[in-house]
């Protein structure tokens, strides 16, 4: 479920997560005065601890989606624990049309994207989320050629901490 949608423009919105801003922020600077910044200028190392917390993702000519890389953290909270299962295939299909309505909605606004709401996974209990989507040029600088999102599961994370205390 999504339970706020916000497209982003200059105006810096509250992130649940402090590395999501910092990440906005980041893609503003290297995004400059075009349309998209390019994947290379992005620097992973700037994030090296929530580098689990990203994926990225590749917008097809035809209308689909791509993985190209999915963190850790977002196969473990998303129960994607099977190394062929992949972000934008998942076999869960609530997991999957929420996550594909959120990726048309940033493909298609083509601007920085900040979801929340909680996935319903088919078989256990739901998990909340905050994301951000930024996007980035394909080979053609004017076009839009890659999704690069920012996942935070910290309200769950501190929740399943509580209970095994």
């Amino acid at each position: 479920m999504i339970e706020n949608m916000l497209k982003i423009n200059a105006e810096r919105p509250n992130f649940q997560a402090l590395f999501q801003g910092n990440l906005f922020d980041h893609w503003m600077e290297i995004k400059g005065s075009s349309l998209f910044p390019k994947k290379q200028d992005f620097r992973p190392q700037n994030f090296s601890k929530v580098l689990g917390q990203l994926a990225i993702v590749t917008t097809n000519q035809d209308g689909t989606f791509s993985d190209r890389l999915t963190g850790s953290t977002i196969c473990d909270t998303l129960l994607m624990g099977q190394r062929e299962q992949k972000l934008t295939v998942s076999s869960d299909l609530n997991i999957n049309s929420l996550l594909h309505t959120m990726l048309d909605e940033a493909r298609d606004a083509a601007e920085p994207m900040y979801f929340t709401g909680s996935f319903t996974p088919v078989s256990r209990p739901s998990v909340e989320y905050s994301l951000l989507t930024t996007p980035f040029c394909g080979s053609d600088e004017n076009s839009l050629g890659y999704l690069l999102l920012a996942f935070d599961f910290t309200k769950q994370a501190h929740e399943e901490l509580f209970a095994i205390s």
